[in-house]
């Protein structure tokens, strides 16, 4: 399974340091530490070419056992994106987008997408329970 964990920097609802908290606390082994991911800006209006869209870190989970019995598939990775409020899409719509386009091309045999929700009949995504 595929597994993208991603949150705004800016995300003053969710903050990414209780989604690093709680990454952390599944006690994974570090496959390759927290540094800067990139992406091309190419909106017809903008000028800014390469730009840092925030920082990652990924975790092996390779010798984790699946349901279905199978060992050593899928990745599990956290994402912050730099600039995006609680919304990513909506404050930073071209970094989203890359991040949507990354976990497209990965090899998917199972996709899940999970939302956190607290405190109220409103997930945490936006859409009403």
């Amino acid at each position: 399974m595929e597994v993208v964990i991603f949150n705004g920097d800016n995300d003053a609802c969710v903050p990414w340091t209780d989604n690093e908290g709680w990454v952390e606390g599944m006690n994974y082994t570090v496959s390759q530490p927290w540094r800067p991911w990139s992406y091309e800006d190419n909106e017809p209006t903008s000028m800014f070419g390469t730009q840092v869209g925030g920082y990652q870190i990924d975790y092996n989970v390779s010798a984790l056992t699946s349901d279905t019995g199978s060992v050593g598939r899928g990745s599990f990775e956290f994402f912050t994106v730099r600039g995006a409020g609680h919304m990513v899409p909506e404050t930073q719509p071209a970094a989203g987008l890359e991040l949507f386009r990354r976990f497209l091309r990965k090899p998917v045999q199972v996709s899940v997408s999970v939302c956190l929700y607290q405190y109220s009949n409103v997930d945490k995504c936006g859409f009403s329970l």
